[in-house]
């Protein structure tokens, strides 16, 4: 039987797993290739946040700094 802190960490990890589809505003290096403004790149939530933060991607970055500081 598995304990409720280890589905809780399962399931966080999972969610960090799912990728998403950007779109660069900037260039950007990402996995070891560079990527100019344009391009489209899969990222996780963590660094669809990070590139937020940084202006590299669209988007409000006030919503990306909660979740960065947890």
């Amino acid at each position: 039987m598995t304990t409720p802190i280890k589905k809780s960490q399962a399931a966080q990890a999972a969610d960090e797993q799912q990728l998403e589809k950007v779109t660069l505003i900037a260039p950007h290096k990402h996995a070891g290739a560079k990527y100019q403004a344009g391009d489209e790149i899969e990222v996780n939530a963590i660094e669809k946040s990070f590139l937020l933060q940084h202006k590299k991607i669209a988007g409000a970055s006030q919503e990306a700094a909660p979740a960065a500081k947890e």
